[in-house]
């Protein structure tokens, strides 16, 4: 059966690769094979915004030897939202007594991934590029395309929720199949320490252990 895998990078990065050790460095490719192993991973579609260096002056730098890791794979493609930051007032959990109630934060939103995955889902669906169509995330937002890919063009989807538990929406759809994405799979899916490409040699980040 011929699949298309589609990673929702930051869903997949807060719910369950910034928690856990040794799971950062992950192969998209191999993942596929390890979740579907008896299907033949046509296509994997990675969906991303380039972060900005908030409270960690280096993640930017480790994100962009991650997207070079990523590129060095075949049948992978990469596809960029972005991000914005906005200054919203928010409420304190404990205000002092007589103190202000509220604060100025600045918060970084992340724009278009979902759309882009959206996007890119249907009209491979309605392409018949797959005959299944696998999608890494927990995000609520994502039911709409997949209820038409499934129950409107026919198509089976697997969400593969990198949680405990899926979003109910998600689970309203009633996919095809669902799994929850394990620490284990994950870390038995890692990129070699050292990879190559056009450029040379280049490495794991060292935070990446």
């Amino acid at each position: 059966m011929r699949v298309f895998l589609y990673v929702d990078g930051f869903n997949l990065y807060y719910r369950l690769l910034k928690q856990n050790a040794g799971t950062k460095w992950l192969d998209l490719e191999a993942l596929g094979s390890r979740l579907f192993p008896s299907d033949q991973i046509v296509a994997v579609r990675y969906f991303t915004a380039l972060i900005k260096p908030l409270d960690d002056p280096r993640a930017p730098a480790r994100q962009q030897v991650y997207i070079r890791a990523l590129n060095t794979l075949p049948n992978s493609t990469i596809h960029y939202g972005y991000f914005q930051l906005e200054t919203k007032r928010r409420f304190l959990k404990n205000p002092t007594p007589g103190q202000p109630k509220t604060v100025e934060a600045v918060l970084p939103e992340e724009k278009g991934s979902d759309v882009n995955l959206a996007t890119e889902l249907l009209v491979d669906a309605f392409n018949a590029r797959f005959d299944m169509a696998a999608i890494i995330t927990n995000d609520a937002d994502l039911a709409g395309p997949i209820r038409v890919v499934e129950h409107e063009l026919g198509l089976p989807v697997t969400v593969v929720h990198p949680t405990q538990w899926p979003a109910g929406e998600l689970r309203k759809v009633n996919p095809s199949t669902m799994l929850r994405l394990s620490v284990s799979t994950v870390r038995q899916s890692q990129f070699p320490e050292t990879l190559t490409d056009d450029v040379g040699q280049f490495h794991r980040p060292q935070e990446w252990v």
